[in-house]
């Protein structure tokens, strides 16, 4: 698509826009010159020469659609790319701005009546990533404002420096030699382009008494090698920068006002019925002072939380960090701290952890390492029937903790026993094995991040739990089995069930299977040669300890009962390997490999392997 052949010394401008031009009198570019739902992806470019008393934010292109309201689904839906400061902005849009890819360019300096050329390519896939914007052939940086396009936009033919917006800005300068490709322009392409149009620009302006041959080698400075590998690598390391820059990943970030809303008391609670204002505060009689100089804000409130002689954050943290280690809290009732909570069991304990950690500087690390070396937690978790009795939930700290270990941490145990764990740290989430058709009904079904459940591949499938994607209303359902609470809730302390479920999924669900076939595959290849010598290798690695006489025989006699019946049925043997995305080892015979599978799970459900002891 082309607005106009137009001279190649862009001498003429192919529209100029002016602020009394009727909105249907505007000239249009066909919306398939501009086909952002290409599967190629797309690339155009333009010269523009903005005009001095041009608006600091006007439409170039727009095919948005404005004119409704904001409140309409299909407020905003369309494209559009806009002259905003001197930057040019690129919007695709289901529903202005929620769902949408806004970005906009750095340093890009578009001054009045100067002409520059500007390209734009998109790679597709209605991610910010995919787009790259260059201005008189170098790309440049870009801010991502929106990166939530849903689906690609309406098509409409795009108005030249007009929008639909009641009382929109009209572009006032000069658009010339519009171009569109069907697919996306790499960046050595997209400058080959430029210089092709640019050169007999730059021919037109040889200041008077120069030889244009001179002109064009030395000015240019394309005859010099040494220029010209300058130029090069310089070219390369901006290259490198900017693919680092679209790797790294945004984030939202809240900022204050800066006037701060007026806050009321509402009668009944209802939005619309004021009445006496009210102004930030805390219970500065009851727990600590307002610290001096701080504001009212939300950073004053983490000041005032944290201050040294603050009763009450230090000690709610220590509580929760003991709760993890030892199943209870010193107070129990860890959401609650109080009229209506437990009185601490240990009172004194808990204001010395307090103390100590606010002096420590806030030490999370020191803190857990004074706790799991102390020799109360070094205790044996076993006890006598009649301690039991006299205290079932050892508050009196007279022995080591038990406890079943939480939903994200058996599964992170099994992939690390059975050594498929990635320990990589940091990164996206990761979707790891779920049941089929889950969100099918529960999630809403637009097309955009999150809605649907894409199972990762290679590594990510075994990353920790958690890196797990948790939708709020719908979490992982394995998890949630070992209650994991769902989100829709702040959940502090979770409960501790016992069900026939939970059996049936340690053995059935794809993950935990999979992990028993690589444990599995761990004895053959790693442990003796000899049957006893497997299972002790693997009850090692599960529960820490070897096993007994008795342990070691039922597993020893259940894995030569299971090497008979998989070698009498092969297809149950290859239909057990098959489970999982982790190749199996070909090299290992079947129906041995099917049985120290089996074993390798009778193993992983212990009772044992399951409970912190």
């Amino acid at each position: 698509a082309r607005l106009e052949a137009g001279p190649p010394g862009i001498t003429g401008a192919a529209w100029r826009a002016t602020a009394t031009t009727p909105l249907d009198a505007v000239p249009t570019v066909p919306a398939e010159a501009l086909n952002f739902a290409g599967k190629q992806g797309l690339s155009f470019s333009f010269w523009l020469r903005p005009d001095a008393d041009n608006p600091p934010d006007v439409p170039l292109l727009s095919a948005m659609d404005y004119s409704g309201s904001k409140d309409d689904t299909t407020f905003g839906r369309g494209g559009e790319v806009r002259l905003i400061e001197g930057e040019i902005e690129l919007r695709l849009s289901e529903r202005y701005p929620t769902y949408a890819l806004i970005l906009r360019t750095e340093k890009a300096g578009l001054r009045a009546g100067e002409w520059r050329h500007v390209t734009v390519t998109y790679a597709g896939g209605r991610r910010a990533s995919g787009v790259r914007i260059f201005v008189d052939g170098r790309e440049l940086r870009t801010h991502v404002f929106h990166d939530g396009l849903p689906a690609e936009h309406g098509r409409k033919p795009y108005r030249l420096g007009a929008d639909n917006a009641p009382n929109g800005a009209r572009w006032r300068g000069a658009l010339d030699s519009l171009r569109s490709v069907p697919r996306a322009l790499d960046a050595t392409e997209v400058r080959q382009r430029f210089l092709t149009e640019a050169l007999p620009l730059a021919l037109t302006t040889v200041p008077e008494g120069t030889d244009a041959d001179a002109w064009r080698t030395e000015g240019l400075l394309l005859a010099r090698d040494q220029t010209r590998h300058a130029l090069e690598a310089r070219d390369q390391v901006w290259t490198e920068h900017l693919a680092l820059h679209r790797a790294v990943p945004t984030t939202m970030v809240m900022a204050e006002l800066p006037q701060p809303r007026q806050a009321y008391v509402l009668n009944r609670g209802a939005y619309d019925a004021r009445t006496e204002p009210v102004s930030p505060g805390v219970p500065e009689s009851l727990l600590a002072p307002w610290p001096a100089g701080a504001p009212r804000n939300r950073l004053g409130l983490a000041q005032w939380l944290t201050q040294p002689n603050h009763p009450l954050t230090s000690r709610v943290v220590v509580n929760r960090f003991w709760a993890q280690l030892f199943g209870t809290g010193i107070v129990k009732t860890l959401e609650d701290f109080g009229y209506q909570s437990e009185w601490p069991s240990h009172p004194e304990l808990l204001d010395w952890l307090a103390r100590d950690f606010v002096d420590g500087g806030w030490d999370v690390k020191a803190l857990l390492r004074g706790i799991v070396l102390s020799s109360t937690y070094r205790q044996s978790s076993s006890a006598s029937p009649e301690d039991f009795a006299r205290d079932p939930d050892n508050r009196l700290l007279a022995r080591g903790p038990r406890l079943r270990l939480p939903a994200e941490l058996l599964r992170d145990q099994a992939l690390a026993v059975s050594g498929l764990l990635t320990p990589a740290i940091g990164g996206p989430s990761v979707f790891p094995y779920q049941p089929e058709k889950l969100y099918a009904g529960l999630v809403v079904g637009t097309d955009y991040p999150g809605t649907k459940w894409i199972q990762s591949q290679g590594p990510d499938l075994h990353r920790r739990s958690l890196y797990t994607f948790w939708k709020r209303t719908v979490p992982h359902p394995a998890m949630l089995t070992f209650d994991a609470p769902d989100r829709e809730f702040c959940t502090v302390r979770r409960s501790r069930t016992n069900t026939p479920l939970q059996a049936l999924t340690l053995w059935n669900e794809t993950g935990y299977v999979e992990a028993a076939r690589q444990l599995g595959a761990r004895l053959l290849r790693e442990a003796g040669p000899s049957d006893e010598a497997r299972v002790a290798y693997g009850f090692l690695l599960a529960t820490g300890r070897e096993p007994d006489a008795t342990e070691r025989g039922v597993l020893t006699r259940a894995l030569a009962q299971l090497r008979t019946e998989f070698t009498s049925q092969p297809d149950q043997a290859r239909a057990l390997l098959a489970v999982g995305d982790t190749p199996a080892d070909p090299s290992l015979n079947p129906a041995e490999f099917a049985a120290a599978t089996t074993v390798a799970g009778m193993i992983l459900n212990l009772d044992e392997t399951l409970t912190k002891n």
